[in-house]
Formats: structure tokens, sequence, C-alpha cells
């Protein structure tokens, strides 16, 4: 099918100009064969608006009959066409998209995100079935954390839109690419182009909205199209095509075989539920935390041998001067990917050297995986934790990988003096729950020893990078590394990122010292009771 995004330039406070500007690039679209249509966010009035204009000219009111033409055309042309709208209704004001199908008005989606003029979204996010697959629209910045793509997609999803007023350089495709990717879903996103006059402050500003990019993305990831207004030598309103392909089987089926779909375990994510980095979190949430203070963190980034020798002297031989509270290796980064039967004895070399190694450096924490062989079961990859004064002790994975089933448990969570620490391996990071559960549960440091990007998946290093600083959305500081030979540090500020510093065969060495106050302060979402009922695989709510 053919996707039409309507990459146009609304002007603000101009309603029915607007509405008369999208009805025409709706036929033309729709003549053209698009099947679905996406206009940007608050398409019918601009961005800057008020809650006093929004309640009296610019505000709709479901069914929406200003937008009549537009609902005609998508009934004429069995189409569907998804709109931003300011809406009104009798108890509150909303950031909404309405959904136009052959049966008229088939949806509204209100955008949870909340700003001076619209209240949060208060209803279910909706799927609709179409010929050619299940269609879903989330709004804007409501893709920046990973939840309700991801709800979507859990209720069947094949293509998610999302009408957008995104400008800036705020890493916008990463997450984009990223949500599309973990989900498996296409993801077509229509934004904006020109300027805009904000006057509702003390001092006006302008949103210069050309650097605004419109995209569509595939289910593994790849962007199909890309559009900004500043390529174009004269910006001017542009209606942006891409075709869109659905394996039959899929679509009616509500079936995803994404791993990250197919091999969920959520009993791991309960903590998702926590009443705790919401913007009515109770000060109680903080009381169990360790003292929020600074913390060294070193990252070694190196493809590992099968020696365990050979990969303390490379180690070691990158180590430096700087002290470091937590260290991160890649994954299997000390003993290769030969699988221990049965488990080390730590007491004898090369393994106690490592130990000592730990001790004697001043090390808190040190992370990587293992092959492991437990007793009557088959090989599995599994954290390793080396604590200072304790045996090593192994975590077992979470979700199921080849041929071991995963153990479905919560993330693992080390509390060190000054912060603390969540654990996850390279596969478990990559769906999307598990970052928003460890931010929950108050992690303020993630911690990945990966092998995904050495395994030959389709999660490469770009892949895997994106993901990572889009975790990080969830307000923790990160460090990752990856057996191929990269890794990553973020350090977070909040709820946006400080640095992100990638590492290689040329700069395998980083270390930082991150400040734990800045992430206690993180705002996550709220949930209603049906969201959770989705996440959590619970029954919904009566």
């Amino acid at each position: 099918m053919t996707v039409a995004l309507l990459h146009m330039n609304p002007e603000l406070g101009k309603r029915d100009q607007n509405v008369a500007r999208i009805a025409q690039l709706v036929e033309e679209s729709l003549i053209k064969g698009a099947k679905i249509v996406v206009a940007p966010e608050l398409a019918t009035t601009g961005y800057s608006i008020t809650a006093e204009e929004v309640s009296t000219s610019l505000g709709s009111v479901s069914p929406f009959p200003e937008l009549d033409r537009i609902r005609d055309l998508a009934e004429r042309y069995a189409a569907y066409v998804v709109v931003g709208v300011a809406e009104r209704t009798r108890a509150s004001l909303f950031n909404s998209a309405a959904i136009f199908g052959p049966g008229g008005l088939l949806g509204v989606e209100r955008k949870r995100g909340t700003t001076p003029w619209n209240a949060r979204g208060d209803t279910p996010f909706k799927v609709i079935s179409t010929p050619y697959g299940e269609l879903a629209a989330v709004i804007c910045s409501d893709t920046y954390l990973p939840d309700w793509v991801r709800i979507a997609t859990l209720q069947g999803a094949d293509v998610v839109v999302a009408p957008a007023n995104w400008w800036g350089d705020y890493g916008q495709e990463a997450i984009w690419t990223t949500r599309a990717r973990e989900n498996g879903v296409w993801m077509a996103v229509a934004n904006r182009w020109g300027q805009e006059v904000d006057r509702r402050g003390a001092d006006p500003y302008v949103y210069d909205m050309n650097d605004a990019p419109s995209v569509v993305i595939d289910p593994q990831g790849k962007v199909e199209l890309r559009h900004r207004a500043e390529d174009m030598t004269a910006p001017a309103d542009k209606i942006l095509y891409a075709t869109m392909s659905i394996p039959r089987a899929r679509i009616g089926a509500k079936s995803n075989p994404t791993d990250t779909i197919a091999n969920r375990r959520p009993q791991a994510y309960a903590d998702l539920a926590g009443p705790c980095f919401v913007p009515t979190a109770p000060a109680s949430c903080q009381a169990g935390l360790p003292p929020a203070g600074r913390v060294e963190i070193r990252v070694l980034s190196y493809v590992p041998q099968a020696d365990p020798a050979a990969n303390l002297d490379l180690v070691a031989s990158r180590w430096g001067d700087a002290p470091a509270e937590l260290v991160v290796l890649p994954a299997l980064g000390i003993s290769g990917e030969t699988a221990q039967e049965p488990l080390p004895d730590w007491s004898d070399p090369p393994w106690s050297a490592w130990r000592e190694f730990v001790d004697r450096r001043g090390v808190q924490l040190l992370v990587t995986t293992i092959r492991e062989r437990p007793s009557g079961a088959g090989a599995r990859e599994s954290l390793l934790v080396l604590e200072r004064g304790r045996l090593p002790r192994t975590v077992p994975a979470i979700h199921a990988a080849g041929a071991d089933p995963g153990s479905g448990r919560r993330p693992e969570l080390v509390d060190l003096p000054d912060a603390r620490v969540g654990l996850v391996t390279g596969h478990d990071s990559v769906f999307p729950e598990i970052g928003v559960a460890l931010a929950k549960a108050g992690a303020d440091i993630v911690v990945i020893p990966s092998s995904l990007a050495s395994d030959g998946g389709v999660w490469d290093k770009v892949a895997l990078l994106s993901a990572w600083k889009s975790d990080t959305n969830a307000g923790f500081h990160l460090a990752a590394s990856d057996a191929a030979g990269f890794g990553l540090l973020v350090e977070s500020g909040g709820m946006y990122t400080i640095s992100a510093t990638e590492l290689s065969a040329r700069d395998p060495v980083k270390v930082l010292a991150v400040d734990i106050p800045p992430v206690r302060e993180r705002k996550l979402n709220t949930y209603y009771p049906f969201d959770l009922s989705v996440l959590l695989g619970q029954k919904p709510p009566p």
C-alpha cells in the first residue's frame, strides 16, 4: 500500500484556511493512490495555541463537522486519513488525532504528553483493522519513551503513524527507528515546516520548523523516506509518498514474529506498575535508595579471546591510572565463547587473578557475561557479577535466546554506596519495557555487557547504539560494551543527554564520573489501569 505524509505549513490560528489546505492535499494524495494519509500534529490550528483559543475559536468537537470534506474523501476512496486537531470536550481540552476511514470517523487518539493548554489523553490506544494491516496512531513526543508505541503493537498494530510537530535536533529519527525495530512495525511520521511566532510567554519566541523531519521506517529500522523542508531550494508544502509491504499472513491475525514481541516476559516488568518516578511520586520512593553521590565508571571495549588470562592482560594493559568504582566489560569479556562446565573455581588461576585484580584496583563492581552450563541444563549466557569482597556470582538472562528459555525474573539491581545500578544482558536490553522498569525501580546507572552485534543477528552496531541512546530517555546513565568491539557511555541529566561517548578499537577505554542527583529527578509516564493491563499481560480492569 501507499502511505502519504502531508509535510505542510499550518498557519497559526487560521483553522478554516488550514482545513481547506489539508483537504486539498488529502484529495491529491488519494487520487494518486494513497491508502493512508497523515497530516501533522495540530495541523488545523498551528502549534502555539492557548487554552482560551481552543475553548472558543480553534477547538474542534467530535465528530468534527469542519472536517466533513476530509471524512467524505476517506469514505469515497476507501482510505484512512489521520489529522492532528485541537479537541474540545465538555470537561477538557486535548491535543488529538482524528482518524477517518471508509466508515467515517473511526477513532480519536489523545496525546498523553501535556502542555499548558492540553490535558493528558484519557482513552486507551486503539488499533483499527484495515485491508492493509492493523493501524494505530500516537502523537509526536509520545514516541519519546517506548510505552505508547509498545501498547499499540501489543494490541496488534502493523503500522504506527505519528502526526508530529517536532523540530530541532533531539535524536527524533533515532528514536523512531528504534521504535520501529523493537516492535517490528512500520513507523510513519508526518512533520511540518515553516516558522511560527509563539507569543504565549513574556517574550515572543520564533519556532523554525524547517529542520523538522518526516520519515517512513520499515520494521527492521531501515529509513525508507526522509524529508526536511530545509533540504529544499524553496520550502513549500510537499506530499511524501512511500510504499509499505506487510505479509498477508499477518494482516488481521495480530501476529507479530518479532523477537522482542514473541519472547516478552511480562512478569519481569512488574516495576512498571510501581508509583515511583512519575509526577505524583511519593517521597518514600527516594527513601529506599542509596544516597545520591558521584560514581566513577570505566567501560572497556575489545573482542574477547577464549583465554581468561589473555583477556586479563588486555584489560590490565588498557586500564590507565584513573580510579573506577564500576567497570563494564563486553559480554564474555573474561572467558570468551567457551562454556564453563562446571562453573569456575574462583580460588584457582586464572580466575583467582581476576578476583585479585578487582580487589587490588578498588573496584566496587565489575560486570560481564559468561557462558555457563548448569547441571542438567544447556549452555546459556548469564551475567557475571564481581563485587569487591564477595565471591563472583552469575545471574541468568531474562528472555529466551536460542535454547535458553530465559528466567523471566526481574532485572538485577546492585546498590553501591552512592548509586543503584541495574544489570542486563545485551539481548535483554532491547526489550523496551526493561529500561523503563529499571528506571522505575530506581536504577541510576544501567550496565549492559552485550554480545548482540557479534552474533550476526538483526541488532548490528548502528541499531544497538541507537537503541541504547533511546533507552536513556528514561533518565539514567548508561554504560554498555559489545563483544564485537564497541561500546557506549551516556551521561544523563535526568530526562536529557549531557554526553554520549562511543568506544571503538581505536578508542577502547572511557572513564567518566557521573552525578546521581539529576537522574533522581526524572519524571516517567503515568499509566492508566488499561495501559498496565496490556503491558503486563493482566486482565483489563472492570
